[in-house]
């Protein structure tokens, strides 16, 4: 008989095998480079104290980056879990690598050996919607989190109504096809209510970032468009950065967030 929680999984082993092979090291959150970075730090630091007493835990973490940036900006006790063997050999990496002190699980989260309401801050970023069964997870995020804590979910806006979606889909349509079979679509309506069945006070529940081109796929194209696409996804990028473009909307922002505190 198969494992329930794994039938909840959009994704497979293989899957994740794919997306780590090309990552090189070291890879870090640069704000003052990435302008969607620059917005998504202000977040942040309205919301989250600096607190080097403060536990910290991403869950689904390869290949550490956010850990590296929370335990730099906020001086957080950092602890990812990942449950794919690369995941887990490309974090502890890129840990070493940049001198970030932490801790690196290899556990699958529903079956974790880490204790219930044991963390200050708990997140995960482009993970919940890799699940068909979104409430299961975010439940484990919730039990996770001491009461006081914040949670922190991001989701990618990438298909539907957003504009990323129309770009992969015409750069690489097998591409689109893969990737919409891994991600459950999730609005700020539908990520809300999810998260609300909680008992948790909602700092912020909304899209996030602007005009970010980089977050489409193009691996499977050569060398040449993936050349000519980043140049272009960069340029577009400096444009949104000199004109302090804000505005954050369903059809070009990147990614939606919830932010909230367990009561």
């Amino acid at each position: 008989m198969s494992n329930p929680k794994e039938d909840n999984h959009l994704t497979t082993k293989e899957f994740w095998a794919k997306q780590h092979k090309n990552i090189s090291l070291p890879q870090t959150i640069r704000p003052e480079e990435r302008y969607v970075f620059f917005l998504l730090d202000e977040l942040f630091k309205k919301h989250l104290p600096k607190n080097d007493k403060f536990t910290f835990l991403e869950i689904g973490c390869s290949p550490g980056a956010w850990m590296i940036y929370f335990h730099k900006t906020f001086g957080y006790n950092v602890t990812g879990i990942e449950y794919t063997t690369q995941g887990y050999e490309l974090t502890k990496q890129n840990l070493k690598c940049t001198n970030t002190p932490g801790n690196v699980i290899h556990e699958d989260v529903f079956s974790t050996t880490l204790q219930p309401e044991s963390f200050d801050v708990v997140v995960s970023f482009g993970f919940i919607e890799h699940f068909e069964d979104q409430q299961e997870i975010i439940d484990v995020h919730y039990r996770l989190l001491k009461k006081g804590g914040i949670l922190i979910i991001g989701v990618p806006n990438i298909f539907e109504d957003a504009v990323y979606g129309v770009v992969q889909r015409c750069i690489s349509p097998r591409e689109y096809k893969e990737l919409r079979a891994a991600h459950a679509h999730i609005d700020v309506e539908t990520l809300n209510v999810q998260i609300e069945k909680h008992p948790i006070k909602r700092l912020m529940c909304d899209y996030a970032g602007v005009v970010n081109f980089s977050v489409v796929n193009t691996a499977a194209r050569g060398r040449w468009v993936q050349l000519a696409y980043s140049i272009f996804a960069s340029t577009i990028a400096r444009w949104a950065k000199r004109l302090s473009i804000r505005r954050e909307t369903k059809q070009f922002s990147p990614y939606v967030f919830y932010i909230g505190k367990k009561e």
